[in-house]
């Protein structure tokens, strides 16, 4: 797994995208275009600021600051943050901390030791890891992810996984859908989308962002500990 700069060159880089404090956001959260052109330099001010300076000395208040950054944007800068995490049940193209935390670098597929010499063969059985993954269960995701993108233009669902398998997270995702009036887990087609920025939209874009939050702070936690 990747591992953070030393803090100390992360709160003295330059703002630029090759910079250890964007190398450490990156591992935050998923690299994108507002982290570069939005969150780095609004971050790197407060950095240099000198009372802001004095209260950043960790990466957990290095997370709490750019967090609190977020939390003030326009929500067309959030929903492009948001839209730069992968969705559920996604299986290329991914992080490796994005893999890690959709269960895919944690059980790697292993191959059946090779019989003895001059013992009987036999056709080899197919090797399924503990975390392997069902083809029904991203299928329906999948379905689901298209059913929660209709019914909230712009948005993708975010939920902090915390370990648990994709099932869950299907389950999770289905039961939110058929909550909706009418219910929006059926038929892509048929679902009929909120209002970009009413109540519900603005509510679901204000819960994706603390998602986003939470999951950085598991990924430092992981980090730190290596």
């Amino acid at each position: 797994m990747a591992s953070l700069p030393a803090l100390s060159a992360a709160l003295s880089s330059p703002p630029t995208e090759d910079s250890p404090l964007a190398e450490a956001l990156s591992l935050f959260f998923e690299p994108s275009a507002p982290l570069f052109t939005h969150l780095l330099p609004a971050l790197h001010a407060q950095l240099v600021s000198p009372a802001d300076a004095e209260r950043v000395t960790t990466y957990p208040a290095l997370l709490r600051a750019a967090c609190a950054i977020l939390e003030t944007w326009p929500p067309a800068l959030q929903t492009a943050f948001v839209g730069a995490h992968p969705r559920i049940g996604e299986t290329r193209g991914l992080s490796r901390l994005s893999a890690a935390e959709q269960g895919q670098a944690a059980c790697p597929r292993t191959s059946p030791a090779a019989p003895p010499p001059d013992s009987p063969s036999e056709p080899p059985t197919p090797a399924m890891s503990p975390g392997a993954d069902d083809p029904a269960v991203l299928s329906r995701l999948a379905h689901l992810n298209a059913c929660y993108e209709a019914r909230f233009p712009g948005l993708r669902y975010i939920t902090f996984v915390n370990g648990r398998p994709r099932a869950a997270i299907r389950d999770e995702l289905d039961k939110f859908l058929r909550a909706q009036e009418p219910d929006a887990s059926r038929d892509v087609a048929s679902v009929l989308p909120v209002p970009v920025g009413g109540e519900a939209w603005s509510a679901e874009l204000r819960r994706a962002v603390r998602g986003v939050g939470r999951i950085a702070e598991s990924r430092l936690g992981k980090l730190l500990v290596e």
